[in-house]
């Protein structure tokens, strides 16, 4: 069977941070506790007690090329459905859930420890065959065939959450999760030799020290109790309930000939309590090569989102649906970068200082700092030498509201240890230390902060005489992004606004409008630089700014402007996709000129939700892409969609084997799977491979039913397609020297 097992080893006992009991729930029942008043959700779910079936949750999972049949479901019926609102969260838009407990029990903000339903749902032998010993509660199926047009190779993208993190990690209390493909397992670690994607092996320890763990790289942690400061309720890293979740993986397998068949299931194993659940991203089942990280160790080199024959060679690694910053190990990329350890630090000589910086290319060198809790993502080295005694202030800013929990280190000694000269932190964008008096002599400035689904931090590091530097907000005018408690010497790039002693909340006129600008018009598009590529965007913050476009009826929306920049000559297909049965009537039009006019280069429309451009060349230039829709009878406007750019895949054609079998296949796949022949564009049906020897009725298979037409061959009433197909000795003419030749091709 194909799994996904998300089990914990059989130890006696609950782990370390095991802090109370495992609730007790009764059949049917929770221990759900609403809060008091309304709470903003940004996650929105809907289960199959809303109206929704089986088979609108399949559709809700394909994408292109994929035919689907035979849905089925088992399970109750809270436990699967759809949801929206995933992005800032699990990672993306839209897709499906299925669960252990309630699907609604997902939203945040985290609330409890130990949120659980507990459903009425049967165990699943194929669940249970995974971890012997144990029972499984509440299972949860949903399963149908499929079959895929173009690359038999079928992918999607999946996050796993669950209420088990982080005290439950190496108990006895850990719940199960599989894909069935056609038996083949496709649900493992990446960059692992084979290992199953489980709890005990993607994690960051028990109790919670990051980088300790399994794969720790590759986990989430959303616990209250292991976030500052450390109690329940909590805003928590991503708005869920759920205490930990994995970052975004990519399943992946090769598909049989003809029909498949998958199993996506999930159950509470050891207990029913503490739900786990797994979200599959909308759209994204579909036929095509996944790519990944290429790890060059040869070249000291690493590439993102690279197609696996892309990485072929002597000392290229390759790991499926990875990021190069998410390898663990790391992959080698040359020279140290200034700042990644205690033998490369960035001297600071004199001051006032300021440097513009990134942990991104920097590991997790020290975790052992007065810092504590923010001391566990990418951290980054300075050597500040002061000549006289000096009071400082020193403040790192990070680059956006998203480069937050920043933690501060100095010391006379590198790394920085638990007694350190000072700190600071703070779960904002902003920290400092100040009014910090320093003795003439070398200290080490080490930048950290506590991780998040990336551990790296982009930030400015500034440091003046104590009082001697006034801040005040920058604004920059092209991205629309602004910066608190920033010096007026650390705003002076292309459209940086300073406003001194304000903060960027108080500026009149706001920094950023109220309607997002990127993606709006043709003076903020959104830049595509590289291909493939994928974005899940929205038109409800956009305007109808364009109407004259060759899209005719489909070009009354809201729209959305994309630039794609072509380096080399393409060809690409487009596909734009609609997020719910709601988002249809889509025209996507794509032009050399912005806005696209009449005559545009090309265009598609569909009444449907899904459209697409396919098979366009595009040579090396600049072009701009527009989706657009036709609003609906109550005038709805909105689209909510998923926009993906790909090579146009390998042509196809008839591949020839030496039984006389026809495949539709690419030249490669053909060349691998040894044909003889391979013609372009051409179909397998009629068959138009050379019949066999033998095969005297033309059907290209030579069995009992040649007998008739090659007993008419040798008495001269033949009237098949080929008499020479009877001649098996090939001595140019069929008569009794043929015939045990032909026996033997018939055993």
């Amino acid at each position: 069977m194909t799994v996904l097992v998300l089990c914990a080893a059989m130890s006696a006992a609950a782990g370390p941070e095991a802090r109370s009991l495992r609730p007790r729930i009764a059949p049917g029942g929770n221990n759900r506790i609403l809060p008091a008043g309304a709470v903003p959700r940004a996650l929105v779910t809907q289960d199959l007690n809303a109206g929704l079936t089986p088979t609108d949750l399949v559709h809700a999972l394909l994408g292109t090329g994929v035919t689907v049949s035979n849905v089925t479901f088992s399970g109750v019926n809270a436990a699967a459905g759809t949801f929206i609102g995933g992005t800032g969260i699990v990672g993306f838009e839209s897709g499906i859930i299925l669960s252990s407990g309630d699907i609604s029990f997902v939203t945040g903000p985290n609330t409890q420890d130990d949120i659980s339903a507990v459903n009425t749902g049967a165990s699943d032998p194929d669940l249970a065959a995974l971890i012997p010993g144990y029972t499984t509660y509440d299972a949860v199926v949903l399963e149908f065939d499929f079959t895929c047009t173009g690359t038999q190779v079928i992918q999607f993208q999946y996050v796993f959450t669950s209420e088990e993190y982080n005290e439950w990690v190496n108990s006895p209390f850990n719940d199960v999760f599989g894909f069935f493909l056609n038996g083949v397992n496709l649900a493992l670690v990446p960059g692992s030799a084979g290992t199953p994607v489980s709890i005990n092996n993607v994690n960051c320890n028990n109790p919670y020290n990051p980088p300790s763990g399994s794969f720790c790289n590759l986990f989430i942690n959303n616990d209250c109790s292991d976030i500052p400061p450390g109690s329940i309720p909590c805003a928590g890293v991503r708005d869920t309930q759920m205490d930990g979740l994995i970052v975004i993986l990519t399943a992946t397998g090769t598909l049989n000939p003809g029909v498949n068949h998958i199993k996506l299931a999930i159950s509470d194993a050891g207990d029913q309590v503490l739900d786990s659940n797994v979200f599959i991203q909308g759209q994204s089942f579909s036929c095509g090569e996944p790519t990944g990280a290429c790890c060059d160790t040869g070249a000291l080199t690493c590439t993102d989102h690279v197609l696996l024959a892309n990485c072929q060679g002597p000392g290229k690694e390759w790991t499926v649906g990875l990021r190069c910053d998410q390898l663990n190990p790391a992959c080698p990329t040359g020279t140290t970068p200034p700042g990644t350890d205690c033998a490369s630090p960035i001297p600071i000589t004199s001051l006032p200082y300021s440097d513009t910086n990134t942990t991104l290319d920097k590991g997790n060198e020290y975790s052992d700092t007065c810092l504590g809790t923010y001391d566990n993502g990418q951290d980054i080295l300075y050597e500040l030498t002061i000549t006289n005694t000096q009071c400082v202030d020193i403040t790192v800013t990070g680059a956006t509201p998203q480069d937050n929990w920043i933690g501060i280190a100095l010391d006379s000694a590198c790394p920085p240890d638990a007694a350190c000269v000072a700190q600071g932190t703070s779960q904002g964008p902003v920290a400092t230390i100040t009014n910090l008096t320093l003795s003439p002599g070398i200290y080490y400035l080490m930048i950290d902060r506590w991780p998040q689904a990336d551990g790296n931090l982009d930030f400015t590091l500034t440091i003046t005489d104590c009082g001697g530097g006034t801040t005040g907000a920058c604004c920059n005018s092209a991205t629309q992004i602004c910066t608190d408690n920033v010096l007026e010497a650390n705003c002076q790039g292309l459209d940086d606004t300073w406003t001194v002693g304000v903060a960027c909340g108080d500026l009149n006129p706001p920094c950023a409008p109220e309607v997002d600008p990127i993606g709006q018009d043709c003076e903020f598009p959104i830049y595509v630089t590289s291909i493939p590529f994928e974005d899940v965007n929205t038109t409800s913050d956009k305007k109808e700014d364009y109407s004259s476009s060759c899209l005719g009826v489909y070009d009354d929306g809201d729209d959305i402007v994309y630039q794609i920049t072509l380096s080399s000559d393409h060809c690409v297909d487009i596909t734009v996709a609609g997020a719910t049965e709601i988002d249809h009537s889509i025209g996507v039009v794509l032009d050399d000129g912005c806005p696209p006019d009449s005559s545009c280069l090309a265009q598609a429309s569909t009444p449907g939700t899904v459209a697409t451009i396919t098979n366009l060349s595009l040579t090396a230039g600049t072009y701009w892409l527009m989706i657009d829709r036709q609003p609906d009878d109550q005038g709805f406007a909105i689209l909510d969609f998923r926009l993906s750019i790909a090579d146009c895949p390998d042509p196809s054609g008839a591949c020839c084997f030496q039984d006389g079998q026809c495949a539709q296949l690419t030249e490669a796949d053909c060349n691998a799977a040894k044909g003889l022949a391979w013609t372009l564009d051409t179909p397998c049906d009629p068959n138009p491979c050379p019949y066999l020897k033998g095969d005297t009725n033309c059907s290209h298979s030579v069995n009992t039913d040649d007998i008739p037409s090659f007993v008419e061959a040798l008495i001269g009433e033949y009237t098949g397609c080929d008499i020479t197909l009877a001649d098996i000795n090939g001595d140019g003419s069929a008569d009794g020297d043929d015939i045990q030749l032909f026996v033997n091709m018939l055993s």
